[in-house]
């Protein structure tokens, strides 16, 4: 090291010089530095969970939603009416918008004159002012299920502006534009804004506030511990600019590099403050020491780096070591903040061994508080006098202390928790909490969770699995309201037929997508070949636990439901031996689909399997139907219909003959086209029309079929309601789906696990899982990763090192079990205070062993250092605390109120962040004065009780020192 000081002494004036012109050109770049408050954009794109996510937002319109809730006592009043509309009008106005969905521009599905219509649920070029229009409007539109409690809330105070933005648009930009346009409606109703754009504006604006306040704090409290500490204007400066310019230069790569800030790496200017100031404070301590000397300056410096140089190089190399270990991290947030911060680091380290000592050496003398053995009477000194007293009689009451924390610690490590769910990051009065408690109180929650579905839709049994898996989503605790092509199929037919489930042949599914070609919401739902299909659905801000339960739920039923090989089945062709194990997978379904429609209303309320499954068996399609005299009349009424309605083709000559002998066959789901072509030959006028006699036979029979489902289901659902709780018989919604679930006992076709009977099988659908929650699930499986990958990266490197420098592997040892207190008292208080591992306090603990380890070197450097010149392990340990261990407390003042000011930070994990670093920095200072010489004590290491047992052979005992206490 003494050669590169003369080095750094001889060309002074160029150091400084090209320190000097770096730092004009990094500053230069700080202009380009972006912020991105895009979550998304924190994950890697690698990982699939993303990759899908990123697919079906460019497939189905994008994933980004911009949410507008419009609050008032009754949204349908012509006022609300009217700001909702002005605010989908703005939102499509925006060219980066694709659709907007509002109660005033959403899609209705309608029984017209002419039979089933779809439009539009409000004219909105007409809005309603008729107050009794109005309420009519409330009634119909809060009990459709397509509405309520997706685009306006149940209770009718809330109304929802869902627009959705172009994938690959600028979001943030977006959310601006459009909270812009909004404001300026001035509208008297309470809005709220909600969904990524918006949240990521908000997150915008809290990491510029963050930059803006905690960089200038930060430094003030810096500036002041310095003066306090060496009440020397050069104490203060040296530091300060020292940790300035690095800061400049790791922003500036930043910038250099196009990488922005983010929500974690906002910090970086304040972790390099706090950090990077401990090698300035080191040089500076240590040049105070050889500046109560008469030599030159040029030879103090000289002096002072060639002491401290090494160990300085050392603590920046593992502090760098620490926050690289970040490079292997899952989010590139944390990534980039592990690698600039590195960055930083290394800056700090190479000016305070390089520009440092060039400009110090420019400077006067001055002179030391203290004598040149220490014995100065200042407060810190005698305190440090004291500690080495205690150190030396009390080691084992020390090493008791520091074995209570580490069991302690350890005891309370099961009960940490982790926490991934962004969006409880934030304060509960900012507007992203705010709004989000709003979302989940009104609406469920506003996070997409997705299932991307691939298979023939207009398939009846394509669509149905995807009903079955849509109604198991809608089960989950933490999910709501999921929406899918099938929700339309069954709404159409619930429309034009009352049954609100998915037909049973291919021919009725594309009469009823018939009607929705051309509509935007399509869109929104399956791609133009129809081939590929998306379930959506909103999901609550929800702890960890819950998100993980909740992914793994939905994956199980899909292995077990949809990753299987299957057979399809035609009830009125398949071979007697095939349709018990038919009926019995029918069963089984409906079974299923009933119990997750009352699972779905998130209450007690539930049937068991068992006797569902056992209600279903008696009204089957296999079972025979003796119709009662209501029903009987019911079928004649039908009958006579068709006739009096003018359908039939050819004349009978007795409409309420012909009624009464048809409706006989009704005893039967499907009587036979030449039975009924017998029975009307029997009352026709003329036979002379045989195509149009076997039309009405035609027609007949599905009159019948159809008249004989709606008996058999309503025998059943009567039979239900006998066994429904008085909520569950009061929900109109529920006995819809009810209703629906039941009309499958009469359909025909059925898709069935397979058997080793069947000769072939069939895959009618894949599926695969995405959105926010599974992506939250990576994240969380990772976090656990990143911290044991990087604390144990940090812990080798640190043992190798320190065992290198000193030449021993004890010392490696020694070196980090100081450290790994440290750790173990942060996880100790984070388990105990129920603070979780999130994306900033798992930085934590590497960042406590990549500062901590500073205190560890430079404690044993000196520690050895002193040893060659005392005897006295009292001697070695004063002359080690006076000069290291003060310029240690210093720097752990420094570095942990530095980090305390995050506790202002707008983000919560970041004020988590701040006060545990601040208090890992407590623990390792307390660890490397007070731990550390206690082992060595104990232990009596080589590497230092060789170099103390020379010094005491050659030192008389009544040496400088004898009247102080000696072990």
């Amino acid at each position: 090291m003494q050669r590169f000081s003369d080095i750094i002494i001889r060309f002074r004036v160029l150091v400084i010089l090209i320190t000097l012109i770096l730092s004009f050109w990094f500053v230069s770049l700080l202009p380009r530095l972006e912020v991105d408050s895009d979550i998304l954009n924190y994950f890697p794109d690698s990982d699939e969970a993303v990759r899908l996510f990123d697919e079906v937002g460019a497939q189905f319109a994008g994933n980004s939603l911009a949410i507008i809730a419009v609050e008032s006592d009754n949204v349908f009043t012509e006022g609300t009416l009217r700001t909702i509309h002005q605010i989908t009008e703005k939102a499509k106005a925006l060219p980066e918008v694709t659709h907007v969905t509002s109660l005033t521009d959403v899609l209705e599905i309608r029984s017209g004159e002419w039979g089933l219509e779809v439009g539009r649920l409000i004219d909105k070029y007409r809005l309603p002012t008729d107050i009794d229009e109005l309420a009519r409007l409330r009634t119909y539109t809060l009990g459709k299920d397509l509405y309520s409690g997706r685009i306006v809330s149940e209770d009718g105070t809330v109304a929802l502006v869902i627009a959705r933005i172009r994938e690959g648009a600028n979001r943030t930009v977006v959310g601006s534009e459009l909270a812009a346009a909004v404001r300026d409606l001035n509208a008297p109703e309470t809005l709220y804004y909600a969904g990524t754009p918006f949240q990521m504006l908000e997150i915008q604006e809290m990491i510029v506030r963050d930059v803006r306040y905690l960089v200038p704090l930060v430094s003030i409290l810096l500036i002041l511990i310095l003066a306090v500490s060496f009440r020397s204007f050069l104490g203060v400066v040296f530091p300060l600019v020292t940790v300035l310019l690095s800061t400049v230069w790791g922003m500036g790569c930043m910038a250099l590099l196009h990488v922005p800030v983010t929500v974690i790496s906002n910090i970086t200017p304040v972790v390099l403050l706090a950090v990077g100031s401990a090698y300035g404070i080191h040089f500076v301590s240590r040049l105070s020491e050889k500046s109560a000397g008469s030599e030159s300056r040029t030879v103090q410096v000289r002096s002072a780096l060639t002491s401290v140089g090494w160990p300085i190089i050392l603590a920046g190399v593992t502090t760098l070591a620490g926050f690289l270990s970040f490079t292997g991290s899952y989010l590139t947030i944390i990534k980039y903040f592990g690698l600039f911060t590195a960055l930083g680091v290394c800056f700090a380290m190479i000016l305070a061994i390089t520009f440092l000592p060039a400009v110090a050496s420019f400077t006067g003398s001055g002179h030391s508080r203290r004598s040149s053995e220490g014995s100065s009477g200042d407060f810190v000194t005698r305190m440090m006098d004291r500690l080495g007293e205690f150190v030396l009689r009390r080691e084992w009451w020390i090493l008791g202390i520091a074995g209570m924390m580490i069991i302690l610690s350890a005891l309370g490590l099961p009960r940490i928790t982790r926490e991934v769910d962004m969006l409880g990051y934030f304060p509960s009065k900012s507007t992203i909490h705010i709004s989000e408690r709003l979302m989940e109180e009104k609406f469920g929650g506003s996070i997409p969770i997705q299932v991307s579905v691939r298979g023939d839709l207009h398939d009846p049994l394509v669509l149905k699995e995807i009903w079955a898996l849509q109604k198991y989503l809608e089960t989950l605790p933490a999910v709501y309201k999921p929406q899918s092509i099938s929700n339309l199929i069954a709404e159409m037919n619930f429309v034009m037929n009352g049954r609100y489930t998915i037909p049973d042949t291919r021919e009725e599914v594309d009469n009823l997508w018939f009607f929705l070609e051309g509509e935007e919401t399509l869109e929104q739902l399956v791609d133009s070949d129809r081939s590929w299909g998306l379930i959506q659905a909103n999901m609550a801000s929800v702890n960890t636990e819950t998100i993980r339960r909740t992914v793994d739920a939905l994956d199980a039923y899909m292995s077990a439901h949809i990753d299987i090989a299957t057979f399809r089945f035609d009830l009125a062709s398949a071979a007697p031996g095939q349709v018990v194990h038919a009926l019995a997978g029918q069963r089984e379904r409906i079974t299923t689909l009933i119990c997750d429609d009352v699972a779905s209303l998130k209450n007690d309320e539930g049937l068991k399997p068992a006797r569902v499954s056992e209600v279903l068996s008696r009204y089957q399609t296999d079972t025979p139907l003796t119709l009662g005299a209501s029903e009987q009349t019911r079928l004649d009424t039908l009958i006579t219909g068709y006739y009096t309605q003018d359908l039939a083709q050819v004349s009978v000559a007795s409409v309420s003959d012909v009624a009464r002998a048809v409706s006989v066959l009704g005893v039967d789901s499907a009587p036979a086209i030449g039975t009924i072509v017998e029975v009307l030959r029997t009352y026709l006028v003329e036979d002379n029309d045989p195509e149009g006699l076997i039309y009405d036979a035609e027609a007949l029979q599905a009159l019948i079929r159809e008249a004989r489902g709606d008996f058999l289901v309503n025998r059943a659902l009567e039979e239900f309601r006998m066994i429904l709780s008085a909520d569950l018989q009061a929900d109109s919604i529920f006995l819809k789906r009810l209703r629906g679930d039941l009309w499958e006992l009469n359909h025909n076709h059925v898709l069935v696990p397979t058997q080793e009977t069947e000769s072939s099988t069939s895959e009618v659908l894949t599926a695969k899982q995405t959105g926010i929650p599974l992506i939250y699930k990576h994240l969380d499986d990772n976090l656990v990763k990143t911290q044991i990958l990087s604390l144990l990266i940090t812990l080798m490197l640190v043992i190798v090192m320190i065992s290198l420098q000193f030449r021993s592997l004890v010392a490696g040892l020694l070196g980090v079990i100081p450290l790994a207190l440290t750790v173990l008292t942060n996880f100790g208080v984070m388990a105990y205070l129920g603070v979780a591992i999130d994306t900033a306090t798992v930085l934590v603990g590497s960042i406590a062993i990549g500062i901590g380890i500073d205190y560890t070197i430079h404690f044993l450097w000196r520690l050895q250092a002193e040893a060659k010149r005392h005897a006295s392990p009292l001697e070695i340990l004063d002359a080690t605390l006076e000069t290291t261990g003060r310029a240690i407390l210093i720097n752990a003042a420094t570095v942990g109120l530095g980090f305390l000011a995050l506790i202002l930070a707008s983000v919560i994990p970041l004020r988590h962040f701040g006060w545990l670093t601040s208090l890992t920095m407590a623990t390792s200072a307390f660890a490397a004065i007070c731990v550390l010489p206690a082992m060595i004590l104990a232990v009596k290491p080589r590497f230092i009780f060789t170099l103390i047992k020379n010094n005491h052979a050659r030192v008389p005992q009544n040496a400088d020192g004898a009247n102080r206490k000696e072990r």
